[in-house]
């Protein structure tokens, strides 16, 4: 048996469960961090062409929540201060999605012009 094989299986047999442990431990992480500035998940997600028009497609209450979270965190950070300073942390829900679901459609149906796209000009 080859080490190839020897790793192969080993990793599909203890692969997942050790995903599954450093998952949790980086969700709790990057949870503690995101409410530290009270924050979500989705606030800190790099905004490329999907997300603007999810934002823009989105109500403008998700919008105008989403802009303010970004501006009390970065006031925040300047401050030096922390979301918990001012308010309990524990009624924020930082993996809420609000907007993830409709940029994932969007990028799906972009792949999906891309593809017929594809077709056309062969």
């Amino acid at each position: 048996m080859s080490l190839y094989k020897v790793v192969e299986s080993g990793m599909n047999l203890f692969g997942p469960k050790v995903l599954g442990v450093v998952a949790k431990w980086y969700g709790a992480s990057m949870s503690n961090e995101l409410n530290r500035m009270g924050l979500r998940a989705e606030d800190v997600l790099i905004e490329d062409s999907a997300m603007k028009e999810a934002l823009e497609l989105a109500d403008s209450d998700i919008a105008q929540g989403r802009y303010r979270r970004l501006l009390r965190a970065s006031d925040l950070s300047f401050k030096g201060k922390e979301y918990q300073d001012y308010q309990d942390i524990k009624k924020l829900r930082p993996f809420k999605s609000e907007v993830w679901d409709l940029a994932e459609k969007i990028e799906a149906r972009e792949e999906e012009y891309e593809v017929l796209d594809v077709y056309k000009t062969s």
